[in-house]
Formats: structure tokens, sequence, C-alpha cells
């Protein structure tokens, strides 16, 4: 039996499957609401989409190692990915094409457990940065125009056509 075989039929901890399980079921309700908001919002093309999961993989599996002095840091480019998203996609769009490449590339090279949990934070940090982005969003929207003479609500006594 492959030491790998052995870990993999070992029992989790409870506080670890519990971990696991809750970052499972928040991911998931993170893809769920992000595909139903997905489908409200404008599809758009597969080739954005695309690069985003390719970025996304890439950021993933590709990491630069820097070594200063007796020191070393790996830096991967998942920031590059979220970037790229954010401005080339609706939000929703974002984390669904993040869930798709994190997929992508844990499901074939870590076991079933440590895969689950990679993609549930990988789709929940997303999905936050979203969320926060979402927020400044609406917050920095200009007042809404009256809807019959465009003007701004406190002014359409100037306005005739009202």
């Amino acid at each position: 039996m492959h030491a790998a075989q052995r870990v993999a039929t070992l029992p989790l901890p409870r506080r670890l499957r519990t971990l696991i399980v809750s970052a499972s079921v928040a991911g998931t309700a993170c893809v769920v609401g992000a595909f139903g908001a997905a489908l409200t919002d404008s599809v758009p093309t597969w080739r954005v989409v695309g690069t985003m999961i390719v970025f996304v993989i890439l950021s993933r599996t590709m990491s630069l190692q820097l070594r200063i002095g007796s020191s070393s840091a790996a830096i991967d480019w998942g920031d590059a990915a979220l970037v790229y998203g954010l401005v080339e996609l609706d939000l929703p769009w974002v984390v669904l094409a993040t869930a798709i490449g994190a997929v992508c590339v844990f499901a074939m090279r870590l076991e079933r457990v440590k895969a689950t949990y990679n993609i549930a934070a990988a789709v929940i940090s997303t999905s936050l940065a979203c969320l926060v982005l979402a927020d400044g969003r609406s917050a920095a929207r200009p007042a809404q125009r009256h809807r019959c003479s465009g003007a701004h609500p406190r002014r359409r006594h100037l306005h005739r056509r009202c």
C-alpha cells in the first residue's frame, strides 16, 4: 500500500472535517449565488471567460521563487487573474471562472479532501473580493436621475417637461 493510499484512508479529525464541510458549503453557496446573478447579467464572450480561466490555472500552477539573502519568497499570480477578471467581466462571471479554473487545477493535482478545501477557499476569497467591489460600486454611484426628464431629483422643478 502506498503512503498516499494510507493517508487517504485515515479518518479526519472532527474539527478539520467541520472546517472542510463549512468551507465547501460556503463555496457552493457562492457559486450558486454567482450563477443566479450571472443569469440576469449579459453573457460575456467565451474568449474573455476562457482567458480568465487560463489566468486562474496559470496563477495556481506557476509561481516565482525569489531568494533575497537567507530568505526566500514564493509569489503567485493570483492577483493578476483577479484584476483581469474584475476589469473584463461582470462580478458573477469572475466567481464562476475562478471556480472552473480552480477545479481544473486542484482536482488533477491533489487528493480529494485537499482539493475540495482549496477550491472552496479560492471561490470564497474571490467572492469576498467581488462583494467588497460591488459594495464600493454601489456607494460610488451618482444620485439617480429623475425618470421623467433626466434631471437630478432636487432640480427637476427647473425642467418644464415634469
